[in-house]
């Protein structure tokens, strides 16, 4: 099973752009979402037994919306925050089997209390959707469901 995790603050703007996109990923049996503020160490065991895991969360330093591996070996030790990169690098001390893991960062601009997603930041958003989507491999399936069903409507 696939796992897609947005990160943020949906209170602080721009930050909440992380649960912003996951609620535009369809739903699925083979996919979990799941939105939260931060990660915490029980996401160790929510994530055990996951194949892959891509989590999405707000860049203040990004000029466009990337979807990159990461690499446990650039952790930082775990703190008050816990980023993607350390998680996974505690799974793979403690856990039998580590998922694949990807972070899809999104230019953030934003992070007053109580404003909503700013204009720039909404648009590389619609960017970022799609990027999940095709790393679920949704927009693929769903060619290939319509090319099959051109295919049998012309037979």
């Amino acid at each position: 099973m696939d796992w897609v995790v947005g990160i943020g603050n949906t209170l602080r703007g721009d930050d909440g752009v992380g649960a912003y996109i996951v609620s535009r990923l369809p739903r699925s049996d083979a996919v979990s979402l799941d939105a939260v503020q931060q990660l915490t160490p029980d996401w160790t065991d929510r994530l055990d037994g996951a194949s892959r895991v891509l989590f999405i969360d707000a860049d203040a330093e990004g000029d466009t919306p990337r979807i990159e591996r990461l690499e446990t070996s650039k952790a930082v030790p775990i703190g008050h925050t816990i980023r993607p990169e350390s998680l996974m690098a505690w799974m793979d001390a403690i856990c039998t089997a580590v998922p694949e893991a990807w972070l899809l960062r999104v230019p953030a601009f934003c992070f007053d209390v109580g404003a909503p997603l700013s204009d720039r930041c909404s648009e590389h958003a619609e960017h970022a959707v799609q990027l999940a989507r095709a790393w679920l491999g949704i927009d693929n399936a769903d060619k290939a469901s319509r090319s099959s069903r051109s295919v049998a409507a012309q037979t």
